[in-house]
């Protein structure tokens, strides 16, 4: 499904889409998948972009590296997955341009859904993830309440 985006793609304009996908792949992350392909923007959705048997981490990390700007989604559940996690961190090194979307969660809200999965994750990767969200709330973003509760 990678229809050549990484090799051939000769677009001004190479969106990477961090998103976690339980909450937002059949919703805003779709649609702004379609939107930017429709636009003509080269965009990446993981499970739109992703050929089956890839390694998955691998393509992740090619694709942040060649991406010309993120959009980060960030949902209620963003902060439990550590593969959302680590793309937040690889797109910071990298110095990626990326926007920050709120989606049905506030930017005050994102350090305590951290915490809340600290359990989960060791604490040398709980510092940098810390980090990495104090970074992007002090940046700020757009926030979007769906509705849906």
């Amino acid at each position: 499904m990678d229809n050549g985006i990484i090799s051939s793609f000769s677009v001004l304009v190479f969106v990477f889409i961090c998103h976690y996908g339980k909450e937002t792949k059949k919703s805003i992350g779709s649609l702004l998948h379609q939107r930017f392909t429709k636009e003509q923007f080269g965009s990446f959705l993981d499970f739109k972009s992703l050929n089956l048997g890839e390694n998955i981490p691998k393509k992740i990390r090619e694709v942040i590296l060649k991406c010309t700007t993120a959009i980060i989604l960030f949902s209620p559940g963003f902060c439990s997955s550590k593969y959302c996690l680590n793309e937040v961190l690889m797109i910071l090194e990298e110095k990626k341009p990326f926007i920050p979307i709120f989606w049905d969660i506030d930017p005050s809200e994102l350090e305590a859904a951290l915490e809340d999965n600290k359990g989960h994750f060791p604490e040398s990767d709980m510092e940098n993830y810390r980090a990495a969200i104090k970074e992007v709330i002090d940046i700020g973003g757009i926030v979007f309440q769906s509705n849906k509760q």
